[in-house]
């Protein structure tokens, strides 16, 4: 990002950005975080000019755009992939997946939930792709890459993991509600059966 940069949209913000913006309450430390502009520096500026900018920043990250999922991304050099398989995760993964995205873990450790659902790709076939098996000491370690991963992307993981719940709910709705109907049918057979 460059220097008095001031972000419009999620592909504005870097994940450290953002876990950074809401580890801390300092206004001056946010605005430094957000557009790369030195303490020293926000000290010279007109406080209401600092005061609009720190609100409009906050406005964009509580606006919650839609994301962008990607499957695949370069980063610092290196191409990442996203679990291709999810439904095959292994006990270690869902575990710690777990453990990062837990409500008071999230804004501190979100970076190391996406170091775990896109690792390196070490092969690649038309459109599909492997990644390296996981190895929680190894893997964590890419977190200080995710920092700079673009939040809209981000948001596209959080946006597909919603909506698998989303579709979950209103299949297992589906069937309870068929579920339902049946078990009055059976029971109104059963009654007519015992008179």
């Amino acid at each position: 990002m460059k220097k008095g940069f001031i972000p419009r949209s999620y592909s504005d913000i870097s994940l450290g950005q953002f876990l950074d913006w809401n580890n801390t309450k300092n206004e001056f430390e946010r605005f430094c975080i957000m557009t790369g502009v030195s303490e020293e520096e926000v000290r010279l500026l007109p406080f209401t000019e600092v005061k609009e900018t720190l609100d409009y920043i906050q406005s964009v990250i509580d606006n919650q755009e839609s994301g962008e999922f990607k499957l695949r991304f370069d980063l610092n050099g290196k191409s990442y992939g996203f679990i291709p398989n999810i439904s095959q995760l292994s006990y270690g993964e869902f575990a710690d997946l777990m453990h990062y995205t837990k409500e008071e873990n999230i804004l501190q450790e979100l970076d190391k939930a996406m170091a775990i659902f896109y690792r390196p790709v070490t092969a690649t076939m038309g459109k599909q792709y492997e990644i390296e098996t996981y190895n929680a000491d190894k893997h964590i370690k890419n977190a200080v890459d995710m920092r700079h991963l673009r939040l809209d992307y981000v948001f596209g993981v959080t946006l597909f993991f919603s909506s698998i719940a989303s579709n979950l709910l209103d299949n297992s709705l589906i069937f309870l509600e068929e579920a339902t109907k049946e078990l009055q049918v059976m029971t109104e057979e059963l009654k007519q059966e015992m008179q």
